[in-house]
This record gives C-alpha cells, sequence and structure tokens, in this order.
C-alpha cells in the first residue's frame, strides 16, 4: 500500500483541497491483488487504490469512455508473422500507466484510506491525473500513449488502432491498455524502442514472453510457438469438480441435437450458467479452444431452463478438456502457405429441430496457421443446403476482407485470399454474373461476396467434404473424424 500511495503521490495524482460537497466527491476503495505466475503459485501482492467509477456523472465529471482493447486477431496475426526465424518478440508492461495521463474534467474523490493528512482528514483530492476507477482513465491513457509512440515514428493502423508500425513496417506493436507485445525484425531496434519509451513511462520488459494477456506461449526449439490455456483450463475443471474426470476423445455425442430436444429432470440454473460461462470465456474470448466452440454455442442457448440432459453434455464437454489441457495451438513456420490467406467456411442445415436454423462456422489460416475462427447459429430458416453454405461464406468473407486490409497494411504481399467450401451449388452462385431461379429469393444482404468475387477480391474453391477444416465448427463430428 505504501508503495502504490507513492506512487499516486509522485506523479502528482491529485491535489488537497476542501470537500465542495459530499455529494460531490468519489470515494475509493484498496483493491487487493494477487499477480500469479504461469502454474498459478503466487507472484507477488499488489495493492491498487481506485475511485468508484459508477459515482462519476456524465457530462460533468466525464465526457467520452473508451478503452484500448484489442481483438485476438491481431494478436494472432504477429504471431504468425513472429514464428520466422527472423523475427524477435518483446512484452512490457508500463507500471501505474493511467497516472500519467491528464483528468479532462473537475472530479473529487476521498482521501486515501489509511493517508489521510492529519488535521485534514476531511479535504479531498481534485483530481489531475486519470485515477484508476474513473470511466475516462482508460481513453485517457490511450490518447498519451498515440501521442508518445507517434513522436516515435510508429503510427497506428486503420483497421484497427491498437495495431502500430514503424515508417517501414519492419516492427509491429500491438498494445491491450497498458500491456504491450513487440515483434520486429531487428531486435536491436526493439530495444531501442524500449529504451525511448522507458524515458516516459516505468516499464518491465520480458524477451520472448510465456504469459501474455492470459495465454502461456511455449517457445519450442525449432523456433515455433504453442499457444495454449492450460492454466485456465484447469481453474474450470477444479471450479466444477471435474478434475478426477476420465477422459473422453470428442466434445459432445455424435447425436446431440436429439439429446438436447430431450425432456428431462430439471437442472441447477445456477450451476449451468457457471459452467457455459466460463466454457464461453474459453471457447469464445481467449479463442484457444476451436473444438468445443460449437457444443459450448449450442448449449449456450439452454441456460435458462436446464435440464439434466444438459448438464450430462456439460460434463461430456468437461471430460473432453480434462483429457486435452495440455493441447494448444501450434504456429510454425510453412513455406507452401507463404503469402496465403485461406478460409474454410461450412454450414450444417436444419442443426436445430425445434427452430429448424443452421449453423454456420469459418476457420481462416495465414502462413498456414490459424487466425481466426467461429461458429455461430444463422439468423434465419434457409430453404436449401446451398442458401446455409452461401450464407456462411458470405458472413466468413467480410472477416475476410477486413484481415486482408490488415495484412498488407503491414506492407505484406497477399495473394488473393481463397475461400474454401464443399457445396457446389453455392459455389456456382458465387461465380456467375447473375442469379438463376433457384437462387433468386437470397437476399440482397447476403451478396456481399458476390461482388469480391467479381472483383477477384476473393476467390472460391470447392473442396471434399473430408477435407473441411471448419466442420468441427459447424457439428459434433465422431472420434474418428474429430481425430
Amino acid at each position: 500500500m505504501y508503495r502504490e500511495f507513492n506512487s499516486l503521490t509522485s506523479k502528482n495524482t491529485g491535489t488537497l483541497v476542501p470537500s465542495p460537497g459530499t455529494d460531490k466527491t468519489i470515494r475509493g476503495m484498496w483493491r487487493l491483488v494477487r499477480k500469479r505466475k504461469e502454474f498459478r503459485e503466487v507472484l507477488k501482492y499488489k495493492a491498487c487504490w481506485v475511485c468508484f467509477g459508477n459515482h462519476q456523472e456524465h457530462q460533468v465529471n466525464y465526457f467520452k469512455t473508451y478503452s484500448a482493447v484489442a481483438c485476438t486477431e491481431l494478436f494472432k496475426v504477429p504471431l504468425s508473422i513472429l514464428v520466422n526465424p527472423r523475427y524477435s518478440a518483446y512484452q512490457f508492461d508500463v507500471e501505474t500507466a493511467f497516472l500519467y495521463s491528464e483528468m479532462d474534467a473537475p472530479n473529487y474523490v476521498a482521501q486515501v484510506a489509511s493517508y489521510e493528512v492529519s488535521g485534514k482528514e476531511y479535504w479531498v483530492w481534485k483530481l489531475n491525473k486519470s485515477l484508476y476507477g474513473t470511466k475516462q482513465a482508460p481513453r485517457q491513457w490511450k490518447v498519451h500513449l498515440v501521442k508518445t509512440l507517434n513522436t516515435l515514428g510508429l503510427t497506428s493502423k486503420d483497421t484497427d488502432e491498437c495495431l502500430f508500425t514503424n515508417h517501414d513496417k519492419t516492427l509491429f506493436l500491438h498494445i491491450h491498455v497498458d500491456y504491450g507485445f513487440i515483434v520486429g525484425k531487428s531486435e536491436s531496434m526493439i530495444e531501442d524502442l524500449l529504451t525511448q519509451l522507458n524515458q516516459t513511462y516505468t516499464i518491465k520488459t520480458k524477451k520472448n514472453p510465456t504469459q501474455h494477456l492470459g495465454y502461456t506461449l511455449s517457445w519450442q526449439l525449432d523456433g515455433s510457438i504453442i499457444l495454449h490455456q492450460h492454466n485456465l483450463c484447469t481453474k474450470i475443471l477444479n471450479d466444477l469438480n471435474m478434475t478426477l474426470s476420465n477422459s473422453i476423445k470428442t466434445p459432445a455425442l455424435a447425436n446431440i441435437h436429439n439429446v438436447v430436444a430431450q425432456t428431462s429432470t430439471p437442472f441447477s440454473k445456477q450451476t449451468m450458467q457457471k459452467a457455459i460461462g466460463m466454457l464461453n470465456y474459453l471457447a469464445l474470448h481467449t479463442h484457444t479452444w476451436p473444438d468445443i466452440m460449437f457444443t459450448t454455442n449450442l448449449l449456450s442457448q439452454f441456460v435458462s431452463e436446464p435440464t439434466m440432459s444438459h448438464w450430462n453434455l456439460v460434463k461430456h464437454l468437461l471430460c473432453h478438456l480434462n483429457g486435452t489441457r495440455g493441447l494448444g495451438i501450434h504456429y510454425t513456420k510453412a513455406q507452401q502457405h507463404k503469402d496465403k490467406l485461406v478460409v474454410w467456411a461450412d454450414a450444417d442445415y436444419a442443426t436445430f429441430l425445434v427452430t429448424k436454423k443452421s449453423h454456420s462456422g469459418y476457420l481462416i489460416m495465414f502462413l498456414g496457421n490459424p487466425i481466426s475462427w467461429t461458429t455461430k447459429k444463422q439468423s434465419i430458416v434457409a430453404q436449401s443446403t446451398t442458401k446455409v453454405e452461401f450464407v456462411s461464406m458470405n458472413k466468413c468473407s467480410k472477416e475476410v476482407q477486413w484481415l486482408s486490409h490488415l495484412i498488407t497494411s503491414l506492407n505484406i504481399q497477399l495473394k488473393v485470399p481463397i475461400l474454401k467450401n464443399d457445396n457446389t451449388g453455392a459455389i456456382t452462385i458465387s461465380n456467375e454474373a447473375q442469379l438463376n431461379p433457384n437462387s433468386k429469393h437470397i437476399e440482397v444482404r447476403f451478396q456481399y461476396l458476390r461482388n469480391l468475387v467479381r472483383k477477384n477480391l476473393l476467390k472460391v474453391q470447392h473442396v471434399p467434404t473430408n477435407e473441411m477444416a471448419a466442420d468441427v465448427l459447424t457439428k459434433a463430428l465422431g472420434t474418428v473424424r474429430h481425430a
């Protein structure tokens, strides 16, 4: 606590003034956290003084809010580039980052508990800097950091403001609030940048970090990287008392749709929501377990009225997780995929027995490594497998376009992306100049894909069903196909 208080005072966080009134004073509290290492052992204890931002009034105490939180693709694209032997990687963490940025509106905060000035216990701090907890603090820090990076010759990309490059695109900086991940061709160039940053901020740096934003990075001797979430999986299994469960090879039963439709004994809503919430975080937020995305997405639709049948499916998924928690995504250098963005889009027709809606899924690979994937129930009731597949391809094409712009903005020469699908009818519609009588009913909003193909910004290609890499994102596979 003493160290944190010294940081607040040394950075002139606030000026001690008489209280303007209790209704205008924002209360604060000590937040005590444990920083942990890779295997959950405590690294250090940290105290942070934060104020109650929910007591702030809009247009009085703050105006705009924003937090520089990068999407997972912005981390996986540099990671795919990093496995090239010419590149190096560093991580940095800015200590007390928010205290470097100026406050943009008057805010009065109670003095730090246990450190009140004697004789002025009822005085308050008028904030000069963006204290933790204030609604505008993340945005003010982002503005300050961007100005600093611009003076050092780094500019953000139009495709995403959390990715910065130098003038010759040989260094990439990915920021996430006060964390940074740098990939560059020259290690000395990265070290020079970190030295300059350290002149403005107090930062901690680490080469080839093993932990970043909750991910665990295992650096292999051949230069490849394995990205996994072993610690998070272990925590989920511990919380749900499934650590001693037997391993199962697949995340779901092949007849899962019949099982979820069965009537069964009601089950605890709270337990179901807790389990699905943790699995959703693992599958959708961290984006490290593509093979459980479909099952998690399907079971999420039954959290309001769960039954014992649904819970048994959750336990089946947890058994699979228990046996595979040591696995991860392997990022390697693959010469045959150089300068290629390859995409697989798939769909499962009338997946849901009640609504008859279908499931879409896609997988995007860059330099032979996965960088983006998703699974989602379609919003329409399609009348044919062709339309289902075409809608899935159309949704995928939007993500491909964004990634194409992102990658080319990094000065990486990219060939025309290839979108692979196993439905000849959907591929024909994508390539045809005009719609035929059987496809005229497809809405205008799904014609984006055809425009990309017409402009040669995307190529569609047929692939046999047994080679469809996105199959696991749209349906429950048997043991042989899942492996």
